[in-house]
């Protein structure tokens, strides 16, 4: 069974510009991985933030979420 394709887009703060695109990337790559590659483009001190598939990553925050009715 085919695989679906999986595309990266990081932008500046508040969404204003997109500065990399990842395009056609084969579903079963882990997104963290597909990151990973795309980093070396930037500062090492550059601040990202993402969703909990990009949990581990090197200067990213991911959103923390409270436990049902607490």
């Amino acid at each position: 069974m085919p695989h679906t394709l999986k595309s990266l887009i990081i932008g500046m703060p508040e969404g204003k510009d997109i500065v990399e695109v990842e395009i056609g990337v084969p579903g079963p790559t882990a997104d963290i991985k597909l990151f990973r590659q795309s980093q070396n483009k930037f500062d090492e001190s550059q601040p990202f933030s993402g969703d909990k598939g990009f949990q581990g990553g090197k200067n990213i925050t991911t959103p923390h979420k409270k436990k049902p009715r607490k």
